[in-house]
């Protein structure tokens, strides 16, 4: 199946011109900003922290041969791959930057107990983010953790009891807490739900995803082979670790 939601449809993908990125952190030090004492005192210093950070940026791709009389043959086939391969490409792009996020995410969680619904965790981790300045602008599911949000029952009555404009589904599917949209994906975790502000996470790419075929490869000549590649050059840059969180869903409803 293709893949519903790719992480390029949440985040920003920035070109670079060279296979180096560098960006900047910045942590609050020493000082602040305040008014002058008197005309003829000192102004308040302010001395933050700034770490330099650098994403190296590689090809991420794969290859395939086929028979150059089967692809003439079968006219549908080169269609198929046309479609199929950047598919494939992006699922494991998908894979890769969820890793690079979670790995570096240190946002704050609230932890849930039995009991707490997932959309309980989920508003009241947005509150805690909200707190530090955050704005949490997409929340991303697996498959089981969205068809629990959405058939919540607090009671054994039998009715889904998700409270009315808190969680809302429309007449196509499309689900949001409190207006913020709820995506789901395959590439995340089963059991927990990435909240973010996902402006602060950005794809790197020198070289946009190409697909090529190519008869002078090899002994395709000898063969009657052709080598299909498909690649981009991509990083990923986690422009601030404390947007994110890694929400865990194991002790929830």
């Amino acid at each position: 199946p293709f893949e519903m939601v790719h992480m390029r449809d949440i985040v920003s993908v920035t070109p670079s011109e060279t296979d180096s990125y560098h960006f900047y952190r910045f942590s609050v030090g020493e000082g602040t900003i305040e008014f002058q004492t008197n005309e003829n005192t000192q102004k308040p210093q302010l001395d933050d922290d700034l770490s330099e950070q650098t994403v190296n940026l590689n090809y991420l791709a794969g290859w395939m041969r086929i028979s150059k009389k089967m692809l003439r043959n079968f006219k549908a086939l080169q269609a198929t791959l046309a479609k199929w391969l950047p598919e494939r490409y992006y699922r494991r792009e998908d894979t890769k930057a969820y890793q690079a996020l979670i790995s570096a995410a240190t946002g704050v969680q609230h932890v849930g107990v039995a009991g707490e619904s997932i959309a309980e965790v989920i508003i009241k981790t947005i509150g805690k983010q909200k707190e530090l300045g955050y704005n949490v602008n997409g929340v991303v599911l697996d498959g089981t953790a969205w068809a629990s949000l959405i058939t919540f029952k607090a009671t054994t009555s039998g009715e889904y009891t998700n409270p009315v404009n808190v969680v809302n589904v429309t007449a196509n599917g499309t689900v949001t807490i409190l207006g913020i949209p709820i995506y789901t994906a395959s590439w995340v975790g089963g059991s927990e739900a990435i909240v973010g502000d996902w402006r602060y996470f950005e794809i790197i790419q020198s070289e946009g995803l190409s697909l090529q075929f190519f008869d002078q490869d090899g002994d395709n000549v000898k063969e009657n082979k052709i080598t299909v590649r498909i690649e981009a050059a991509v990083g990923f840059a986690v422009l601030d670790p404390a947007a994110f969180v890694v929400v865990s869903l194991d002790s929830v409803s």
